[in-house]
């Protein structure tokens, strides 16, 4: 699933508060996410829907693929945010306030890589969902 959106660096000037802020609310969000997805997994593996519908087995086995390995990225890319936000949280404890362009550039190539994630999974519950409604509605 290709995002969409795109990260757009609005300004360079960028205080260490507002970098480990950043961190902050996206290790909120992966951490919430990681709930969600063993949710939809343990819903989609459960099984509670009409047995009637043909390949409804395998179309809920891709689901559960597809969260996995979205679950495989989000732990990946989560380690890259925490590995970010121990550096910030260094540098503010040594009173080292200040950061080159390429730790600045590393830091906006991670966000990119952050709004990606986030849109892709968007697109994937969203398929999950339809799927669901259309199964209870049925």
């Amino acid at each position: 699933m290709e995002s969409q959106l795109k990260y757009k660096v609005f300004t360079r000037e960028k205080s260490v508060d507002e970098l480990v802020y950043n961190c902050n609310l996206w290790t909120s969000d992966f951490e919430f996410i990681k709930i969600e997805i063993s949710f939809l997994k343990r819903l989609l593996i459960t099984f509670p829907f009409k047995s009637s519908i043909p390949n409804l087995f395998e179309k809920l086995q891709l689901f559960v693929r597809d969260l996995e390995q979205s679950d495989t990225i989000r732990t990946t890319i989560h380690e890259t945010i925490n590995t970010h936000n121990q550096q910030l949280r260094n540098k503010i404890k040594l009173k080292k306030i200040s950061y080159d362009n390429e730790y600045l550039n590393s830091f906006d190539d991670m966000a990119e890589e952050v709004l990606a994630y986030l849109e892709d999974y968007k697109k994937l519950k969203k398929k999950i969902y339809e799927y669901v409604i259309g199964m209870i509605n049925t």
